[in-house]
């Protein structure tokens, strides 16, 4: 009887985590921007804006066809809804830019024998809002002559003039290791800027919601991911410490962490923007968030198994290669949770579109 209760609940559960996850959509639909936009053209017409768009800057396309992919807006987009509040997902709806369509291929230039890399990211209706380029050795700590980059920025900058569009004269700001350039528009149907920013050689000019006035207030929130950085340091080195001792003393189990890690470095897909970044950017990520992954298990579980000779996992049955009531219990309890987190989510963005002030 209490083992027909308990797959009863678990049936339950599991039900109430798809059906959280079906209303999440039903609403993501209704509400949000991303989900609303319709269809984007055809890969063929963003691929030969792109090449019209490389031919306008002086580039010369490497062999083989430019790459396309979907994205949405990241932080580091210019997100309209800092600049306009609940009118945000209007503005993305009347640009189609909620979603978008990155071309990147690798370029040359005229008198240049080394490579770089340049990406646009188009609307749906083909224009272009976001324009990034790199080449050669890029520092991520902008420790490097900016020179070349700032005339990358000169070239790049008029290519996302929408018709009838005028670009004012350019004010420059240093925030921490940003360069920033912002350009007034003229003469277009919605208020917007272009914000160009450079780090060392690495180059991404874009356009901004509403008129410059409002991007001066980005600085803080432009200085936050650095200032994170560091913030983040002394947690990793810590967990590093907790790992050597545990390593040291011989209460280390490493099996079930390595093979996370691995598993975890296998299905990284970072954003496009790291992808299609300076060389070093995609290797970084990759082995940091691995080293984390590896680090954090490994120690948790040790942590566990020291206090408690009888500890294991339902991870240590799967490798066993054992499915009993615990691991299938924990399969369908994992499989409920993450349908309905990712549905309470989807929700919870899509509920702040309908609510002003949120």
């Amino acid at each position: 009887m209490a083992s027909s209760t308990r797959k009863g609940i678990l049936l339950l559960g599991t039900a109430l985590g798809l059906v959280a996850f079906l209303a999440g959509l039903a609403l993501a639909e209704s509400y949000l921007p991303e989900w609303r936009q319709e269809r984007p053209l055809g890969e063929t017409a963003y691929r030969q804006r792109y090449r019209e768009l490389a031919a306008r800057a002086g580039f010369t396309l490497a062999p083989g066809e430019p790459e396309a992919v979907l994205l949405t807006r990241g932080p580091e987009q210019m997100e309209p809804y800092r600049a306009l509040g609940d009118e945000g997902s209007r503005w993305l709806l009347a640009t189609r830019s909620a979603v978008r369509v990155e071309v990147v291929h690798g370029v040359t230039e005229p008198g240049s024998e080394g490579s770089g890399v340049f990406a646009v990211d188009f609307s749906f209706s083909g224009e272009p809002q976001l324009l990034t380029w790199w080449g050669g050795f890029v520092s991520p700590y902008g420790l490097v002559d900016p020179g070349p980059a700032l005339r990358h920025v000169e070239t790049l900058a008029p290519l996302l003039l929408a018709r009838g569009e005028t670009l004012g004269t350019g004010r420059t700001d240093t925030i921490v290791t940003l360069l920033r350039i912002l350009y007034p528009l003229k003469g277009g149907r919605l208020p917007q800027h272009l914000q160009a920013f450079v780090v060392g050689g690495y180059v991404f000019v874009g356009r901004g919601a509403r008129d410059l006035a409002h991007a001066v207030g980005t600085d803080d929130f432009l200085a936050r991911p650095m200032t994170l950085f560091w913030k983040l340091i002394p947690c990793f080195l810590a967990l590093a410490i907790l790992f050597a001792t545990l390593l040291l003393r011989r209460r280390i189990s490493l099996r079930n962490g390595f093979l996370l890690a691995l598993g975890g470095l296998a299905t990284l897909r970072p954003a496009p923007g790291i992808l299609t970044g300076p060389p070093w950017m995609f290797p970084a990520v990759a082995v940091g968030l691995t080293a984390l992954l590896f680090l954090l298990w490994s120690s948790a579980e040790s942590l566990y198994r020291s206090n408690d000779a009888g500890f294991t996992t339902s991870l240590d049955a799967l490798l066993a290669g054992r499915l009993g009531p615990r691991s299938g219990r924990g399969l369908l309890i994992g499989f409920a949770c993450g349908a309905g987190l990712a549905g309470l989510r989807l929700a919870l963005c899509a509920a702040t579109e309908p609510l002003p002030g949120v």
